[in-house]
């Protein structure tokens, strides 16, 4: 049985489907629920709940030795518990039934991953839910629109009726859809269980979440958590969200995922959303109805008559509609926390006094990678939160970021720091992932599970929604157990309510651990005199889960209160040196730095300078030198290779381009490396890159925060239909270079830069197109 790892660090596990009286399959302690949950404007959710309930009979096969009947022995098949009995409760609460729930919301096929059920397995409510018009929840999926808060309040500042193009409704209600907040409530306030045993359930029936929820997921999954959570104040000291765990993800967007300072970051766009829309395989025939089960395309408007163009308007959308990468768009407040602000009663108001941030009155564990996508993002929001919340949560607002991509979190592999085709082993050393006592994802089954219940991911939810109680109670009924001296021998197991701990239960399905104190009365034919007695039910010896490692787990003891003294920082991150060679020794780099805030406080700024002949030197210039020059044509611009990327992949498309490539292989070195002269100009020839170089650095260097660049350029088209416009984008890439000739990605930073005099020219009534742009900060 293996665990399925996808894009958004998404793990589930396989499960089997058919009872056979015995607890043989991790299906076999789970009571799935399929529920249709309506939105505001009436379109149902499709939302799985799990359950810690067995769904089979809970038997064991055990020797019949350990029973305490002298001459007794052999083995045989126990009955412990029936199909429907909750084996995880907290009895500390009200109703022990009751339980935390967490709750993932996704576009990617809940069906898929099962994840929910997983939850279930650790003693939680585990609910999932298929965003709005994806799989099979009702109504029309508009990528990342309905899941937040409502927008009315700010895009009527675009103009008269704006809203998403695809919403056909005459309203433009897609504008007001709060689908995270409103199956949060439907979770806190609706969600029951037969509690008084009718065979029905009611208004009366008790709640199913004991008042605490938790959220799990990556990627989008990790997004609709900071969204759901901003769109209403969250009272900590109440019922509702009390841990989020978002990982990849991010609240603030237009900044760095879309676009960065500008830029159109093609991949993202052009390829995650364009993959979203155009080539969901879901599309049925049919018409027009935003509010049904059908996904057609008609549900877009007449104007859209296949997939691509519907792609296509999502991506005009995101980019051209409204400006939305321009710093000041009003479009911004669509998606981006920070520009969703509130008036002083708290309401949505453009430009308003108070911060969106104020109502994610929750502590958050911000999980990412130096090479994520969303990584400047991330960093963002954290910031915010640390911003905008009171002292008692700030001590609970965690960000971790390891030498990870977004599809390489939790691993030890990304981009060239790998095992190499000749079979050297350049990954990252094991350090990056036993700080957090998980396995390697990449190599993740379910055989790993005594790692990740003791992992610190899982110890995050267990600090903030509790740890479960097994429970198994008392059975009426006695079952025939076997022959004793010719006569029918008969047990009621378990005689009274049996309690332990979770990991005493985890070990025990484990076959790493036995059931201490287990009640059971046996009798000797049916009218004999029950003889009552606490067993040992020793140590299977097999695994439920597969695990060879023979090793019974004790509970984790995390502490997550940044203000005590062995309490986690608020701020890890991995120093990311060489790997596998000769650099590292004596080693450098490589290791975690924990930290109250980020970027860290005092560190000397080191400035640096370009310099005509091609040096990169501290030394300031102190006279005029020769510019540098280069033509690049944006149709055939040079290709992204390594960094911050999702599903960008090298020129042969063999692997996903993304972390610390080697610009030097042969692959792929005059493609993104040294370029050749491409183009003639006035007689002369020029590349479309140019590159600085620094003197050998003699000692270790650590760089750690946010780098810029300042550049003075000026700019003139030599071709096109613009000849006359001086803006572009222009991408600064840093490379690590080593002795032996290998050149390693670093970092990045881009900016769209716009024709700044002609602009001051513009605005001044003399509009001269001649005029450049030039003083260009990347960062």
């Amino acid at each position: 049985m293996r665990i399925a790892v996808s894009i958004g660090l998404l793990v589930g596990l396989a499960w089997a489907q058919q009872p056979n009286g015995v607890i043989d399959t991790l299906t076999d302690l789970v009571q799935h629920t399929e529920y249709l949950v309506p939105m505001r404007d009436g379109v149902p959710l499709a939302t799985s709940v799990n359950l810690p309930i067995f769904s089979d009979t809970a038997a064991f096969d055990i020797d019949l030795g350990q029973l305490g009947v002298p001459g007794l022995s052999g083995r045989r098949r126990i009955r412990f518990a029936y199909p429907g009995t909750q084996y995880f409760v907290y009895p500390d609460q009200p109703d022990p039934y009751a339980l935390p729930v967490m709750f993932t919301r996704t576009p990617y096929d809940k069906g898929r991953t099962e994840l929910s059920k997983g939850y279930a397995l650790l003693g939680y409510a585990g609910i999932e839910q298929d965003m709005r018009g994806r799989y099979h929840s009702w109504g029309v999926y508009l990528p990342m629109y309905s899941d937040s808060w409502d927008k009315t309040a700010y895009v009527q500042h675009l103009g008269a009726g704006v809203g998403h193009p695809l919403d056909i409704t005459p309203t433009k209600e897609a504008n007001t859809h709060e689908d995270g907040w409103d199956s949060y409530r439907w979770i806190l306030d609706s969600l029951r269980y037969d509690s008084d045993r009718d065979g029905q359930i009611t208004s009366a029936d008790a709640l199913r979440c004991n008042g605490k929820m938790g959220m799990f997921g990556g990627s989008a999954l990790g997004n609709s958590q900071y969204q759901l959570a901003a769109a209403h104040p969250i009272d900590p000291n109440g019922r509702g969200l009390k841990c989020l765990l978002p990982i990849v993800a991010s609240g603030e967007f237009y900044h760095s995922t879309g676009h960065h300072n500008g830029v159109f970051r093609e991949r993202i766009i052009d390829g995650w959303l364009r993959g979203q829309v155009e080539f969901y395989g879901q599309w049925v025939n049919g018409p027009a109805n935003p509010y049904d089960a059908l996904q057609t395309i008609a549900d877009y408007g007449p104007a859209i008559q296949n997939p691509q163009q519907a792609a296509e308007a999502c991506i005009d959308f995101w980019t051209t509609m409204y400006r939305a990468h321009y710093p000041n768009s009003p479009a911004r407040a669509i998606m981006d926390i920070s520009h969703a602000t509130l008036d002083a009663n708290g309401n949505p108001q453009w430009r308003g006094p108070r911060s969106r941030y104020e109502n994610i009155q929750v502590p958050v564990y911000n999980l990412t990678g130096w090479w994520d996508i969303f990584i400047d993002g991330q960093i963002q929001t954290w910031q915010y939160l640390m911003k905008y919340l009171p002292p008692a949560l700030k001590k609970y607002q965690k960000l971790v970021i390891g030498p990870w991509a977004h599809q390489t979190i939790g691993t030890r592999a990304t981009g060239d720091m790998r095992v190499l085709p000749d079979g050297r082993d350049h990954r990252y050393p094991p350090n990056v992932i036993e700080q957090f006592n998980v396995p390697d994802v990449s190599q993740l089954n379910v055989q790993a599970a005594t790692r990740l219940v003791t992992s610190e991911v899982i110890g995050w939810f267990r600090y903030f929604l509790g740890t479960p109680t097994f429970q198994l109670p008392p059975d009426t009924a006695w079952q025939y157990i076997g022959s004793y001296f010719l006569q029918d021998l008969y047990a009621r197991i378990p005689a009274d309510t049996f309690r332990t701990g979770f990991y005493d239960f985890f070990n025990f399905l484990n076959g790493t651990g036995p059931l201490n104190n287990f009640p059971i009365e046996v009798k000797i034919g049916q009218n004999g005199t029950p003889t009552r007695q606490n067993i040992t039910i020793p140590a299977t010896g097999q695994s439920l889960f597969g695990d060879t490692t023979r090793t019974p787990v004790t509970p984790p003891q995390y502490e997550f209160d940044a203000t005590k003294p062995n309490g986690r920082k608020n701020v890890r991150f991995y120093v990311v040196g060489p790997v596998a060679d000769s650099l590292n020794d004596p080693p450098v780099g490589n290791y975690w730095v924990s930290a109250d805030t980020f970027p860290l406080p005092g560190l000397s700024r080191l400035r640096l300078y370009l310099h005509g002949d091609g040096r990169l030197s501290e030394e300031l210039p102190t006279a005029p030198e020769p510019p540098r020059s280069f033509v690049a044509d944006p149709v055939d611009p040079v290709p992204t290779h390594g960094g911050p990327n999702m599903i960008v992949y090298t020129p042969d498309r063999a692997r996903l381009s993304q972390g610390q490539m080697d610009f030097t292989d042969p692959a792929y070195r005059n493609l993104v490396l040294d370029r050749p002269a491409r183009y003639t100009v006035n007689g002369k020839n020029y590349s479309d890159l140019i590159s600085f170089v620094s003197d050998y650095v003699p000692e270790s260097l650590c760089i750690a925060g946010f780098s810029t660049a300042q550049l003075y350029l000026a700019l003139k088209p030599l071709w096109g239909a613009f000849q006359d416009s001086a803006n572009g984008d222009v991408v600064v890439r840093v490379l690590d270079v080593y002795p032996d000739g290998r050149e390693y990605y670093v970092f990045e930073g881009a900016c769209n830069a716009r024709a700044r005099e002609y602009a001051e020219s513009w605005a001044d009534g003399q509009e001269d197109t001649s005029k450049p742009w030039y003083n260009l900060v990347a960062d």
